[in-house]
C-alpha cells in the first residue's frame, strides 16, 4: 500500500508543475519548471515589396503565445542586416511582433532569423524569408560561409528556381571551391524549373580568408552568389633541430619542418650555394638541404627563413654555415640585407654578416626620404650584439601604411671603431588588407540612385559607402559622400545616393576607410545619368529598377 501511494504521488508531480503560472516580482515561490513561449505559424514569408517605391519596405506580423515575459534577443546578423526593424522588442503573455525590413531589389531570397527569449532561458526561433523580387528567377542564397576545415556555416547549396535556361560561370584560378549536383556530377547550366547546387570548399590552409564568386547568367541578367571561407585560427611552426656546419667538400641534410599548415622556404637571391628542394608544401615533412663545395678561403654563412601564414605570420630561421677550403686568411667584416616580407605597418629582414672578429651592435637603419640612411641621418633599431658569421632577422614595425622606405643593416668593427654598412633596400608597404569587389548600378530614377558592391577585410573597417560627382570621372573623398555604414570585416551593401539632379550625368565609386584613416576605393567607376520627371498623369518617378547588373 505505502509503495502505491508514492509512486501515484511522483506521477502526479509533472501535472503539478504544469499549472503553475510565470513567476511575477511580487511571487514567492519557485520558478515554473516549464514556460510556454510560442510562434504562431513558425515562420514568416514577405513578398519582395508591397507598393512600387524603390524606397519602400516591407512590413508582416506574427503572433506570440506566452504566459511570461519575453525579449528579442540583439541582432546577430543575416542577409537583411542591420536594416530589419522589429517591434516590440519585449512584452510579456501574449503579443504581435511587427517585423519591417526595406523592399527586395535583387532576384535572391533573402533569409534571416530573430530569436526570443523568456526570463527562464527559454528561447523560439523565428525564421524570416523574403521573395526573390524577379519573375523569372529566384536563388535562395546571395552567399555561402564556411569555416577553414570547409564545413558550410550557413547551407551548403542553393536552390535555383527559373523559368529560363541559365549558366554558371566561375572566375580563371577559383579552383578551391566545385559546383556539383545532389548526385556529385559537375554542373554548369540548367533549365526551367528547380535546381540545387551543392558547393563544397577545400581546406583552407592558410590565416588569411579568401573569398570568390559564380555567375548566374539568365537572359541578359546577371546575379552573383559570394563564396567566403575563413582562414585558420592557430597556426604553428617550428624546425626542431637545427644544421650542423657543412663541410668544405658540400653534401646534403635533411631539416625538419613541424607545421599544420601551408609554409614557404626562401633564401637571399644572391645565394647560389645552397639549394632547397622542396621549397614550400602543406604540413609537417622534411627539407634536403643541399650545399656545393666551398672553393674560397673563407667561411661563409647564409640562412633559410620559413614562413608560414599572412595575416599573422609564424617564422623559423635556420643558419647555414660552410667552413672554409683550407686558408685560415679572414675575411673582412660585411653585412648583407635582404627584404623577408613586407606588410602595412612592419617588414622583415635577414641579415648575413661574415666577420673576422666579434663585432659589436648591429642593426637596421631607415629612412622615408633619405637614400642612403646612416646612423646619423635616420632613424636606427639595434637588433643585437656580439658574434662572428652569423645570419640574423629583423622586424621593422611601427611602420606607415602606402609608405617608402629606404633600409640599410650596419655592424659596428670594435677593433677600428668604424660602423660597416650593408646594401639599400627599398621597400613600400601595403595600402591596406580591405579589398573591395565590383560596384553596380541597381536602379537609377530621376532623383535618385541605387548601387550594390561588397568587401572583405582581414581587419575592423571604418566607414563605408559611396563617392560621386558630376565633374570628376575618377571621384574621392574631396567629392560628394554617402555614408552606408561602419564596421565589420565583410559586408554585401546596398547604398541609396539621393537628392540628385535630373538628367545629369554622375560619376559613383565606393570606397572602405581603415582604421588607421586611409581610404579604400573600389575598382571600378559607374556612369549613370538620372532621368527627367514624367508628367503623364499617374506616371512614376522612378522606373522599374534593374533586378540584376547587366554584362
Amino acid at each position: 500500500m505505502k509503495t502505491r501511494n508514492i509512486i501515484a504521488i511522483l506521477a502526479a508531480l509533472p501535472i503539478m508543475a504544469g499549472v503553475v503560472s510565470c513567476k511575477s516580482d511580487d511571487e514567492t515561490t519557485a520558478k515554473p519548471a516549464k514556460e510556454i513561449l510560442k510562434v504562431e505559424g513558425g515562420g514568416i514569408v514577405l513578398p519582395a515589396s508591397q507598393n512600387a517605391d524603390v524606397n519602400s519596405t516591407v512590413t508582416a506580423s506574427v503572433n506570440i503565445t506566452a504566459d511570461c515575459s519575453w525579449k528579442v534577443l540583439p541582432y546577430d546578423g543575416g542577409d537583411f542586416g542591420k536594416d530589419l526593424s522589429v517591434q516590440p522588442e519585449r512584452g510579456t503573455g501574449n503579443g504581435t511582433l511587427v517585423i519591417t525590413i526595406p523592399r527586395n531589389m535583387t532576384v535572391f531570397e533573402l533569409r534571416d532569423t530573430i530569436t526570443l527569449e523568456s526570463d527562464g532561458g527559454l528561447r523560439q526561433r523565428i525564421p524570416i524569408r523574403q521573395s526573390s523580387a524577379s519573375g523569372n528567377m529566384s536563388i535562395s542564397a546571395s552567399k555561402l560561409e564556411f569555416n577553414s576545415d570547409g564545413i558550410c556555416t550557413t547551407l551548403p547549396s542553393i536552390i535555383i528556381s527559373s523559368n529560363l535556361d541559365w549558366t554558371i560561370e566561375t572566375p580563371t584560378g577559383a579552383d578551391w571551391f566545385v559546383l556539383t549536383d545532389y548526385s556529385g556530377n559537375p554542373i554548369s547550366r540548367g533549365t526551367s524549373g528547380s535546381t540545387a547546387v551543392n558547393v563544397t570548399v577545400t581546406p583552407n590552409m592558410t590565416d588569411a580568408p579568401r573569398s570568390s564568386f559564380f555567375d548566374v547568367k539568365y537572359k541578359d541578367e546577371t546575379a552573383r552568389v559570394e563564396i567566403t571561407q575563413m582562414g585558420m585560427t592557430e597556426i604553428y611552426l617550428n624546425t626542431p633541430e637545427p644544421l650542423s656546419p657543412f663541410p668544405y667538400q658540400g653534401g646534403e641534410q635533411m631539416l625538419r619542418v613541424d607545421c599544420n599548415a601551408e609554409w614557404h622556404a626562401y633564401m637571399p637571391a644572391s645565394v647560389d650555394w645552397v639549394k632547397l628542394e622542396p621549397a614550400q608544401g602543406v604540413g609537417s615533412r622534411e627539407i634536403k638541404v643541399t650545399c656545393v663545395e666551398n672553393n674560397v678561403t673563407s667561411d661563409r654563412v647564409t640562412a633559410i627563413v620559413i614562413i608560414s601564414g599572412s595575416k599573422d605570420p609564424k617564422q623559423s630561421i635556420v643558419v647555414v654555415n660552410q667552413v672554409a677550403n683550407g686558408s685560415q686568411v679572414p675575411l673582412q667584416t660585411s653585412v648583407s640585407l635582404y627584404e623577408i616580407s613586407v606588410l602595412r605597418t612592419s617588414a622583415n629582414f635577414l641579415f648575413s654578416i661574415v666577420s673576422e672578429e666579434v663585432v659589436g651592435n648591429f642593426g637596421l637603419v631607415y629612412s622615408t626620404n633619405n637614400q642612403n640612411p646612416t646612423r646619423g641621418n635616420a632613424e636606427e633599431m639595434i637588433v643585437g650584439r656580439g658574434g662572428t658569421s652569423q645570419g640574423v632577422a629583423a622586424e621593422l614595425s611601427g611602420l606607415r601604411e602606402n609608405t617608402e622606405y629606404f633600409v640599410r643593416a650596419f655592424v659596428e668593427k670594435p677593433s677600428t671603431g668604424a660602423t660597416v654598412y650593408s646594401n639599400v633596400v627599398p621597400v613600400r608597404t601595403m595600402e591596406s588588407a580591405t579589398t573591395l569587389g565590383m560596384l553596380y548600378s541597381m536602379s537609377v530614377g530621376n532623383t535618385s540612385a541605387e548601387f550594390t558592391f561588397n568587401f572583405i577585410s582581414d581587419e575592423e573597417v571604418g566607414d563605408y559607402g559611396l563617392v560621386y560627382s558630376p565633374t570628376n570621372n575618377v571621384p574621392t573623398l574631396n567629392d560628394g559622400v554617402v555614408l552606408a555604414g561602419r564596421g565589420g570585416t565583410t559586408h554585401s551593401v546596398l547604398a541609396v545616393l539621393p537628392q540628385l539632379q535630373e538628367t545629369t550625368t554622375y560619376y559613383v565609386r565606393a570606397y572602405v576607410m581603415s582604421l588607421s584613416g586611409t581610404p579604400v576605393y573600389g575598382p571600378n567607376v559607374v556612369t549613370i545619368t538620372t532621368s527627367a520627371s514624367k508628367q503623364e498623369p499617374g506616371s512614376s518617378d522612378n522606373p522599374s529598377p534593374i533586378l540584376a547588373p547587366k554584362r
